[in-house]
Formats: structure tokens, C-alpha cells, sequence
């Protein structure tokens, strides 16, 4: 079985490549809600079937040919096949910060599957026995619940669109994905039942529990990611998620099924730059998403001043309008026209007024301290850290 990992290796590429179908036919939904429901719905539920059932099975079948430290690695592609498709797919941008993040990821995903082991440990009941029921796999698990519990009761809390909130779903969801031990275990001795004809494997209560644990593993993450994917855009979604769950299955098989045991040192140590450089490229994504936020949310700038500059926006819209009609709006008007006989009041010259004004609306551009101001309604809103405003015009 050891020299077939390179089939373990092109299964989970495309076990990536679904995934990442999945996850962008989720999104897609719920950006096609209020459009076409029907749609919308076809494609919640087809990303769901992709995530939930054929995903797995390819993921399952991957790590039946290799070890779970090489195979965990190359879910990472599922960031690079995300980053090319999201802007066709979904019309998401793929920034600087984004496409570094994306890169570090994936050539720490490429170190840690070059340095990792390659070679497959015979799985027998005994062995698995002797490996899983140990202290060291109970000081994991108690942590692993620590880790789980402090986002899903604390960070999770945060408000929708929170950087942190979207940062905890992500990892949440791609550490739960990542404790592929179980279904490695299962499979393993699934396949030694098979190929050996031993029944007496299912004699034991292990197998069980191993598959319980897998099925667990495989489903609990779903809706951490699907709530993840409906509240943030998948360019960043799916990169927290992969990264996590790189991070997560590297880890896990290291302590947990003892996967770098035998190694040299120096590929021990490469692979753990690997997964480091993973977790870099993960920080340059938070970052630059904490970036994009409103410097309101993020405390740099306070209510008053936005309506301090509501009011200049206002005031120059005015002034820039008056210009392009050649009317004070502050003189009173006159009932005559001078040289003419005709009403201003008039439909004609409200009609020919109204369109003055908007095709001179309409070529304003109020710049204040560098940002352009769009006067179209009332209301606040936020871009790349700025504040900027909207406000009514009433002529």
C-alpha cells in the first residue's frame, strides 16, 4: 500500500475540487435568494450533497492509500481552485492580501506534503488498540473540546459580518474536518476485513466507535461552514476553513495516530514549517479582512464626525448644483420669467427644471477629504475603512 500513496494524493485533489464546488454552489444561494428562489434553493441543496456525501467518499477513499500527515496537506488546493473560480463564479474580488494568503498556504501545504511520511503502518486491531487508548490521545480530545467550546460559546457571539465571528466559524468548522483519525482507523480496518476475510474484527467494540467518530467528524462541521459560507464571501470563508483543516488533520495525525513516528528530524522539522507557513498565510487573510471593515466598527472614527461630513457633502451637492442651473435656491422665485410670458410654475418649466437639476445631480461628484459622496438616500455605509455617507437631497 506504500507505494500507491501517489493515488491517495490524486484523490484527494479531487476531493478539493469538489469541495470547493460545493462550498461555492452554497454561496451562490444565498446570493440568488431574494432573485430566484427556486434556484437558490437547487443549489443550497446541491452544495450540501456535495460537502455531505461525495466529498467524503472521495476524502475516504484518499485516505485509504496514504498516510493522514501527507494526505491533509493537499486540502489546500481547495484555496487555490477557490481563488481562480470565485471571481468568475460568484463575482468576488481576489485581492493582494487574498492571493498572498493564498499562496503561503499553498507553499506550506507543498512542504509539509514533500517532507511528510510516505509510507503506510499496518493497521491491525491490536495496533489501533494500543495507539488510541492512551493518555496522550485523551489530553488531545480535552483539548480539542476546550478549543471547540471557546469559539462556539464566545466568538461565535460576536455580531454577523464580525471579522472574528466569520474567523471562528472558518476554524470551528475546518478543525472538525481536519480529525480525520477515525475514519483513517475505520478504513483501515475495513479494508484488512476485506482483503484478509478476518470477521473477527467486528467482533470487537472499536470499529464502532471508529465509525461513529467518523460520521461525527464528517457531519458536524457542514453547518458551521454552511452558516459561515451564507454570512461571508468564499474567498475568505474557504481559506480559514482549509487552513484550519490542514492544520487540524497535520496535527492530529502527528499526535493522535503517530503518523511522523520513524522520521528523520530535518523532515519533521520541514513539515512543521509547513503547517507554520499554512497558519501565516491564514493571519494574512484575517488581516487584510480586518482591514476592509468600517473605521466606525473599528473605532477610528466617531458619529459626529460622520455627520459632520454628511452636512459639508450636503452643503457642496448644493452649492455645485446652484452652479450648474445658475439659481440661488436661497432667492425667492420669481413668478415671471424675465423676457418671457410664461410662468415658472408652468409643467413645461418644472419639467425643463427637474431635468437641469438632475443631469446636474447626476455629474456631481462632492469629494470630501479625498472620498467621493453618492447622493442618492439617507443612510450610512462603509467601504475599504472609510466612512461615507449617503444623504436625501430634496429640491
Amino acid at each position: 500500500m506504500a507505494s500507491l500513496w501517489y493515488v491517495g494524493v490524486g484523490l484527494e485533489v479531487l476531493s478539493t475540487l469538489s469541495g470547493t464546488v460545493g462550498k461555492q454552489l452554497i454561496r451562490f444561494s444565498e446570493l440568488t435568494k431574494e432573485k430566484n428562489a427556486a434556484v437558490s434553493r437547487s443549489c443550497f441543496i446541491g452544495g450540501l450533497l456535495v460537502n455531505t456525501i461525495l466529498g467524503p467518499i472521495i476524502d475516504m477513499g484518499a485516505y485509504s492509500f496514504a498516510a493522514q500527515s501527507l494526505i491533509a496537506p493537499f486540502g489546500g488546493l481547495d484555496v487555490v481552485w477557490n481563488a481562480m473560480l470565485a471571481p468568475f463564479m460568484l463575482k468576488e474580488e481576489l485581492t493582494k492580501g487574498r492571493a498572498a494568503g493564498c499562496v503561503l498556504i499553498v507553499i506550506g501545504t507543498v512542504m509539509a506534503g514533500a517532507f511528510g511520511n510516505h509510507f503506510e503502518t499496518e493497521y491491525t486491531i491490536e495496533y489501533i488498540e494500543d495507539t488510541l487508548l492512551n493518555v496522550r490521545v485523551l489530553l488531545y480530545l480535552v483539548l480539542f473540546i476546550c478549543w471547540f467550546c471557546l469559539n462556539r460559546f464566545h466568538f461565535m457571539k460576536y455580531p454577523q459580518g464580525s471579522t472574528v465571528r466569520g474567523l471562528s466559524l472558518g476554524c470551528t468548522a475546518g478543525t472538525l474536518a481536519g480529525n480525520m483519525f477515525c475514519a483513517k482507523a475505520a478504513i483501515e480496518l475495513i479494508q484488512r476485513s476485506i482483503h484478509e476475510q478476518d470477521a473477527s474484527i467486528w467482533a470487537h467494540w472499536l470499529p464502532y466507535v471508529l465509525l461513529l467518530g467518523a460520521v461525527f467528524f464528517a457531519v458536524s462541521n457542514v453547518a458551521y461552514m454552511t452558516k459561515g459560507l451564507q454570512e461571508y464571501e468564499a474567498l475568505f470563508m474557504v481559506t480559514i476553513y482549509e487552513g484550519s483543516m490542514i492544520v487540524s488533520g497535520c496535527l492530529s495525525g502527528a499526535v493522535v495516530l503517530l503518523d511522523l513516528k520513524g522520521l528523520e528530524a530535518w523532515r519533521v522539522f520541514l513539515y512543521a514549517v509547513g503547517v507554520c507557513v499554512i497558519v501565516l498565510g491564514m493571519l494574512v487573510i484575517f488581516k487584510q479582512e480586518a482591514r476592509q471593515k468600517s473605521s466606525l466598527a473599528a473605532g477610528k472614527a466617531s458619529i459626529e464626525a460622520a455627520e459632520d461630513l454628511q452636512m459639508a457633502a450636503s452643503r457642496s451637492l448644493y452649492a455645485s448644483c446652484d452652479a450648474g442651473t445658475g439659481e440661488d435656491p436661497g432667492t425667492p422665485k420669481k413668478k415671471k420669467e424675465a423676457g418671457t410670458g410664461e410662468d415658472p410654475g408652468s409643467p413645461k418649466k418644472k419639467k425643463e427644471k427637474s431635468k437641469n437639476v438632475s443631469q446636474c445631480c447626476t455629474k456631481v461628484a462632492c469629494r470630501i477629504d479625498g472620498d467621493t459622496f453618492e447622493h442618492v438616500q439617507r443612510r450610512k455605509y462603509t467601504l475599504k475603512g472609510t466612512v461615507h455617507l449617503r444623504s436625501t437631497v430634496v429640491f
